[in-house]
């Protein structure tokens, strides 16, 4: 979703205002994942716990998905998941 929406705003295709819903229902999707205590989880709390302290960004959205700091936080997500033996997959398919 958070891929999509970026790409969506930058070829015109979703407004401002759908871009700033679609992040604040990825910010919200990340409250709500169920975790246990291990390296996945405390990724995906990081994440969280990230969201819960962010500077909405200057168009309004909740957080910038664009920001290093987020990009780490995902990418170490992933990295935690590869650890645990289960691969992350995201299929990014913008446009038609």
């Amino acid at each position: 979703m958070e891929l999509n929406a970026v790409d969506g705003l930058t070829h015109g295709a979703v407004t401002p205002a759908e871009y700033a819903e679609t992040i604040d229902n990825v910010k919200d999707g990340y409250h709500h994942v169920l975790v246990d205590d291990g390296d996945v989880g405390k990724a995906v709390t990081a994440a969280s716990d990230y969201l819960k302290s962010a500077e909405p960004a200057a168009d309004g959205e909740s957080y910038d998905p664009k920001t290093g700091d987020w990009m780490k936080l995902v990418s170490a997500i992933g990295q935690a998941c590869l650890a645990a033996g289960s691969d992350l997959t995201a299929l990014h398919d913008f446009g038609g």
